[in-house]
């Protein structure tokens, strides 16, 4: 008897949480969704306080990655980033507990606490698991989150703290002596005047691989290829661009990648010749050169691309190019934190923790105290 009440009850509990989530993506009141939805407003907020119990008493095993659900608390925006088709699965992973303190909202209207945002991020652009996989993930320890929750979730905290960190980020970058720069295709929906799946480009600008200033990482969506995106992101850089050969592209100087110029001289050698007639060859002699050069020319731009590629293979596309914006910015932030030594969820979670007090538009030098070489983030964020 006791092991059928407690299915029911847990049966119940599921069922009552996807209605108060459906009821905070809605943006009504509990009361006016319930006469909405013809639901007992007594009903709906006995199980309300049933379920915030409950989060409450589980806090010590969940706190680090859930928010409990407070009947004050309104919803985001509903947005999407994406919605993604099925892909080869992968091991879930499990959810690491640091604290046993429930946190307040990364947003004042949301569910959503800095660790579950930064929790999201890491799962998806760190260790490449799209949101499909995660609401699975979510389901089986009993919080039904839906995939347009877990989106939500990425795109506005990226929007409000994430885009304004990048572009100061981006001044410190146009500073450096060097920038590689890559880009590589991504599909992105809902382009406006292109049919889907649209062939678009993710773009990365990379800090030397000598620079003596901090390393910087920056992704950037467009929806081309030409050298003219490049340009833009470029304007007021004064040092030396290393791309695959985009000469078209103004700067101080320009420099080629020694991978695909060695890439030209193994085409030129012809298919049926013998080997014995290449020894001595022109082709031979520079393709032996080169190979002394990749020591030193690691293209180091390409390391960051091919994180994003291999994601890639996992959420496939991104449903929007607000969606493809988030992802870029998401992407910046966390391959910045692991070149300058930081734990990603440790940083983001520290950013969302700190960034909302901050009044960023009016302040935005306060963006100076988070940046990830600061004495203070590299103390907290390891």
């Amino acid at each position: 008897m006791t092991s059928v009440r407690q299915a029911k009850h847990q049966h119940n509990v599921q069922k009552w949480t996807q209605i108060i989530m459906e009821q905070r993506v809605s943006g009504l009141s509990g009361l006016a969704y319930c006469r909405r939805a013809g639901i007992n407003s007594k009903t709906f907020y006995y199980w309300q306080n049933v379920i915030q119990k409950e989060l409450l008493a589980s806090k010590a095993q969940y706190a680090d990655v859930v928010e409990t659900l407070s009947p004050s608390s309104e919803p985001l925006k509903p947005s999407k980033v994406e919605h993604e088709t099925s892909a080869p699965k992968t091991p879930a992973t499990s959810v690491e507990v640091a604290h046993e303190t429930v946190e307040p909202p990364a947003e004042s209207t949301s569910i959503a606490s800095p660790s579950s945002v930064a929790h999201v991020m890491v799962q998806k652009y760190q260790h490449s698991m799209p949101l499909y996989r995660q609401e699975r993930e979510w389901k089986e320890i009993g919080i039904p989150l839906s995939r347009a929750m877990l989106a939500n979730w990425v795109i506005r905290p990226a929007e409000d703290w994430l885009m304004p960190l990048a572009a100061r980020l981006q001044q410190d970058l146009l500073q450096q002596d060097v920038i590689h720069a890559d880009e590589t295709p991504v599909q992105v929906h809902k382009e406006k005047g292109r049919k889907n799946p649209a062939k678009s480009y993710m773009w990365v600008f990379s800090s030397g691989e000598y620079e003596q200033a901090h390393p910087i990482r920056l992704y950037e969506y467009q929806p081309g290829r030409s050298g003219s995106y490049a340009e833009d992101f470029l304007k007021r850089f004064n040092g030396i661009l290393q791309t695959d050969g985009y000469q078209k592209v103004p700067c101080h100087a320009h420099a080629l990648c020694w991978a695909h110029a060695r890439r030209y001289f193994v085409e030129a050698i012809p298919p049926d010749l013998p080997k014995e007639d290449l020894l001595g060859s022109i082709c031979k002699e520079a393709i032996e050169r080169i190979n002394e050069l990749f020591a030193i020319d690691k293209r180091l731009a390409e390391r960051p691309i091919r994180d994003f590629t291999i994601g890639r293979k996992n959420w496939l596309f991104s449903d929007s190019p607000k969606g493809a914006k988030a992802s870029a910015v998401v992407y910046s932030i966390i391959e910045t934190a692991k070149a300058n030594g930081l734990n990603p969820f440790q940083y983001l979670k520290y950013l969302f923790e700190h960034l909302p007090d901050a009044d960023i538009q009016r302040h935005p030098e306060h963006l100076d105290d988070v940046l990830p070489w600061n004495e203070t983030i590299q103390q907290n964020c390891k």
